[in-house]
């Protein structure tokens, strides 16, 4: 949280690509995005697609009830990186 507060600082409007690979970069999911789909477009895609599915996990009590679930972890991680809760009723972005 407090690198994505530093790079928050640091960035201006003119930034947004380089705010968005960078951040995609410390909540760790460019290592999930094949090397040629890594523009800020698909590395957004990528996020909220992943935010969606927690999301509906934990509408019916939990990604850990889910059978067969093995991404639990990486889901909440994500949720948690980006300063969403499992329980919120609506999607949330922080840095702190």
């Amino acid at each position: 949280k407090i690198r994505l507060a530093q790079l928050t600082n640091k960035c201006e409007d003119d930034d947004l690509e380089y705010f968005i690979s960078e951040s995609a970069e410390i909540i760790g999911v460019t290592g999930q995005v094949d090397p040629d789909k890594r523009s800020p477009k698909e590395l957004l895609e990528y996020i909220f697609r992943r935010l969606v599915d927690f999301k509906k996990f934990d509408q019916g009590g939990g990604v850990e009830d889910v059978p067969g679930n093995n991404q639990a972890e990486e889901l909440a991680k994500i949720g948690n990186s980006v300063g969403v809760s499992a329980g919120a009723g609506g999607a949330g972005a922080g840095a702190g």
